[in-house]
């Protein structure tokens, strides 16, 4: 198999399906005869029946001969960093990617993607375009860098815009929120080449309450610090199940993958986004 695509989901019963729905028909038109691309879901410990159902489809799917679905079920809640890591580790891919439960892709995406494979040599990551859907209306983000070697690292965090080589992927941290902060810049940190796929095939869709918009709601609503990390504000306001357990050893943990990094650029990077973005949101904003 030369791709897997990776999706965790917990308590999403509904919306992940339009998701599946899609990557159905791409699947079999690009996996005809052969399999190229495969899908792992991976339940984190749902506590509805979100993973009964999900595993009902991908039992389904491979009854029928479409032997690319996996499931994992977790019996313990690892959140997105954890759920993907478990996949991770048992994938027989040769890269890896990561889609979100409540997003979708684009019509041609998995027959783009597969093309983008042609002519590879050496390369360690593709990333792509995506589109972004939000209550104001729709926009689009190209990858497009002057020097792709040293300015990957530009592209946006989400793994959902990126493929990795199996053996050069870095885990994802594990027990944080805005996991794909240190992730990426981890993982950039160990990548030579990439190429790009100047189209989007991903749509990002941030017109319900993903964990981004959740920050941007509460930066707009002074909170302390002590509120936030103790309390779990944001679950108790019911806007997302992913909130931090413990601030401050996120933003330790922050401060300790700076030590760690390498490459200039990439330090340069992580600073950029870390204290003109991430801090400043939290210093500017909330009281601590």
């Amino acid at each position: 198999m030369k791709i897997e695509i990776i999706i965790p989901v917990r308590n999403c019963p509904s919306r992940i399906f339009r998701l599946l729905a899609e990557l159905q028909n791409q699947l079999r038109q690009v996996n005809a005869g052969t399999t190229e691309i495969g899908v792992c879901i991976v339940d984190d410990a749902s506590t509805d029946e979100t993973g009964e159902t999900v595993k009902g489809f991908v039992d389904g799917r491979r009854a029928g001969g479409e032997e690319w679905w996996r499931f994992i079920q977790l019996s313990e809640r690892r959140n997105a960093g954890g759920a993907r890591n478990a996949a991770a580790r048992t994938s027989n891919a040769h890269w890896l990617a990561f889609f979100d439960a409540d997003d979708t892709i684009t019509p041609d995406a998995l027959q783009t993607l597969l093309g983008a494979f042609t002519g590879l040599v050496d390369e360690d990551v593709i990333v792509w375009g995506y589109v972004k859907k939000t209550k104001q209306g729709d926009s689009m983000w190209s990858p497009s860098f002057e020097n792709c070697k040293t300015d990957i690292i530009k592209a946006p965090v989400g793994p959902w815009v990126k493929a990795v080589r199996r053996d050069k992927f870095v885990p994802f941290p594990e027990g944080v929120y805005c996991e794909d902060c240190p992730w990426w810049f981890a993982q950039a940190d160990k990548l030579t080449k990439a190429k790009v796929i100047p189209e989007a095939i991903y749509v990002y869709d941030r017109r319900d309450n993903c964990f981004s918009a959740t920050l941007e709601t509460f930066s707009r609503h002074p909170r302390t610090l002590e509120e936030l990390a103790y309390n779990n504000v944001l679950v108790e306001q019911g806007l997302n199940d992913r909130a931090p357990s413990d601030c401050l050893r996120n933003l330790a943990l922050m401060y300790d993958l700076r030590n760690q990094l390498r490459k200039p650029e990439v330090r340069e990077a992580w600073a950029k986004r870390f204290h003109t973005e991430y801090l400043n949101i939290l210093s500017g904003r909330w009281s601590f």
